[in-house]
């Protein structure tokens, strides 16, 4: 589960150990500097924080896909556009009619 990885746990912790890493990544994230990271520990944290919110996370198959998702954007965007070829535009007005 990705959650784990987010807190930077193993799958067995304990309710203990993951309150530890939590309130660790809130000292190294505060929100008002890192608002995006912070929501992400929240979330992965309010998953794992005691065992009953771990069974519901794994039944549901809750995840938190975006970060990943976030990084493909970051990706695309950074890929420069192909000039277009002269005419082009011509062609495309012209398929569409």
């Amino acid at each position: 589960m990705i959650y784990h990885h987010i807190l930077g746990v193993e799958k067995t912790a304990g309710d203990r150990e993951v309150r530890e890493r939590y309130l660790a990544l809130v000292r190294e994230f505060p929100p008002d500097r890192h608002p995006e990271a912070f929501q992400r520990i929240t979330r992965a944290y309010e998953a794992l924080k005691d065992r009953r919110s771990r069974v519901r996370a794994r039944l549901t198959g809750v995840n938190d896909f975006t970060f990943w998702t976030d990084a493909l954007d970051a990706l695309v965007e950074s890929i420069p556009t192909a000039p277009q070829a002269p005419g082009l535009d011509r062609i495309i007005e012209a398929d569409n009619k």
